[in-house]
């Protein structure tokens, strides 16, 4: 039930956007409101402008209004709060580095609500904004509905600097029952009083937000707050760190229906609270549903995970493929009344579970956890010893889901939000600069590194060393070199400063020697470079 519930708030925020009605151009330095708004050099001033004069979209359409780079304050004649309306898109088309709504200490910069004193907001599946940056106000994104649902989705937006909430997002029964669906792909919430605040008093109508590859950090309170029932939170390759109390807090309402809370592939880390804690009312019945999967939750100041319950009801926690270490507590539960249902592949730094189900209790030896590196080092135990059933899929950093990172020439995933590789890219190709590989691997090898044209093979080749995802007969051999157990040893090699080379993609490969392989050696991963301007 918990996973069915997952799945289907994922298929429907994951649907393929709509066909465009009309495109619609704002510039804050080169606009005017007397123009047109038709096309770039005809662009209005102000967004407030544009969305009062944009006529609706004709049904399963949607509006796009593009935002040139900028600063959209009150100086320039925004009113905030920015009222969302329905199926238009607001879209910074050169990201939110360069496109600022400045709320100017308002009470919000973007506002969507529904109830029966407000009938006429009603905003669907087709609302989005992307690419913009949301600063100085109360909140960033403030969300009501008491009737009708509210769906938002944002992408590529960064929110930072709120008084209160970076997003508040509240559902309530009043004239009839409301919900808030929530899609949040790639937005950072920082510096606000509280990350991200889903509150649901509904217990008709389930709320639920889905975060995929967020950044909750440096948050005065709370990095998420999902408060009350009835809702859904799914976080996925989320980082949650340094908030100034719990990273995630888990609190449902007595009379209202169950709660299900989703980590995977999320770092949860250096909050000054719990890193997560599930907070169970004591009365009612209403069940609270948390799963962790293959997460990473360290150097909290208080518990790791708190599910003490003083008594359960219908409510339990899975821990799956996760390490718990470094917390003032790892896990914290009620003997009494105890409320993880299952543990199992987990290095739980405490001791709890250990020694049944794969799960162990080591030092999971991360690289450079005081710089949120959490990936585990070479010869961490938490190396190729994950759940041999992990699914094909991606890490907290994108990596593949599994690695061979102990070299012996079998891919198996690792415990945490982490793989680890022997082969490292520390940052992007650039033309006319260097690029840097760590090669990591046992103390006195060595590796060569081998080089081939295009991406990696899909299906890669079987060997006796693992498998290999360069062309066969097609690589450049690039030399030895060797590695290092850590730090990692260092390989510099020029881009060149060749035009012609700008968005060519390359693939490197290395063979390293291996105690634990048959043939003495292993395939590292591969590593895929696209060459950047």
């Amino acid at each position: 039930m918990r996973r069915f519930h997952s799945i289907l708030v994922l298929s429907i925020l994951s649907l393929a956007l709509p066909a465009r009605a009309e495109d619609w151009y704002v510039d804050a330095l080169l606009g005017s409101n007397a123009n047109s708004g038709s096309a770039p050099n005809q662009a209005w001033q102000t967004l407030t402008h544009a969305l009062a004069n944009t006529p609706a979209p004709a049904p399963g359409l949607t509006q796009v209004v593009h935002l040139a780079p900028g600063t959209y304050d009150a100086a320039l004649g925004e009113t905030f709060p920015i009222v969302l309306r329905n199926a238009f898109q607001i879209v910074g088309d050169q990201g939110s580095a360069v496109t600022l709504l400045d709320g100017g200490g308002a009470g919000a910069v973007l506002r969507a609500s529904h109830s029966h004193f407000n009938p006429n907001n009603y905003i669907g599946p087709l609302t989005l904004v992307r690419g913009v940056a949301l600063e100085n106000a109360v909140l960033g994104v403030d969300l009501f509905s008491g009737t009708l649902p509210i769906y938002l989705t944002l992408e590529d937006v960064r929110i930072t600097g709120m008084f209160s909430e970076g997003v508040s997002a509240l559902s309530s029964c009043g004239w009839g029952c409301g919900s808030i669906v929530l899609a949040l792909t790639r937005v950072e919430m920082s510096f606000c009083g509280l990350g991200l605040h889903l509150r649901n008093s509904s217990n008709s109508a389930a709320s639920s937000a889905a975060l995929v590859d967020c950044i909750v950090r440096d948050n005065q309170t709370h990095g998420i707050f999902q408060e009350n029932s009835s809702s859904i939170l799914s976080c996925s390759r989320t980082r949650i760190h340094g908030n100034g109390s719990h990273g995630l807090w888990v609190e449902p309402a007595a009379s209202l229906g169950p709660t299900y809370t989703t980590l995977q592939d999320c770092l949860v880390a250096q909050n000054a609270g719990c890193g997560v804690r599930a907070e169970y009312p004591t009365s009612g019945n209403p069940g609270l549903h948390l799963d962790l999967l293959r997460c990473t939750i360290a150097d909290n100041g208080a518990s790791g995970v708190d599910a003490y319950y003083d008594w359960l009801g219908n409510s339990q926690t899975t821990l799956q493929g996760s390490i718990l270490y470094g917390n003032q507590d790892d896990v914290h539960e009620n003997p009494a009344a105890a409320s993880i249902v299952l543990a199992q592949y987990c290095d739980i730094g405490d001791g709890d579970f250990a020694g049944g189900l794969g799960n162990l209790a080591a030092d999971p030896n991360f690289r450079e956890p005081l710089a949120l590196d959490y990936r585990p080092a070479w010869s961490s135990p938490c190396v190729d010893v994950g759940d041999p059933a992990t699914p094909a899929g991606r890490d907290l950093a994108g990596a593949p889901r599994s690695l061979d990172g102990d070299l012996d020439a079998l891919a198996r995933a690792d415990i945490g939000a982490l793989e680890s590789a022997t082969l490292v890219a520390t940052g992007p190709a650039h033309s006319g600069s260097n690029l840097v590989f760590e090669q990591w691997g046992p103390l006195g090898g060595r590796g060569v590194l081998l080089l081939s044209r295009g991406a990696p093979a899909s299906v890669p080749l079987p060997t006796g060393f693992g498998d290999f995802y360069l062309v066969p007969n097609a690589f450049r051999n690039l030399g030895p070199a060797r590695v290092a157990p850590g730090p990692p040893v260092l390989r510099v090699f020029g881009v060149p400063a060749d035009p012609g080379w700008i968005g060519k993609t390359f693939t490197f490969q290395m063979l390293e020697t291996s105690s634990v392989a048959a043939p003495a050696a292993a395939w590292s991963n591969p590593v895929r470079i696209v060459v950047l301007p």
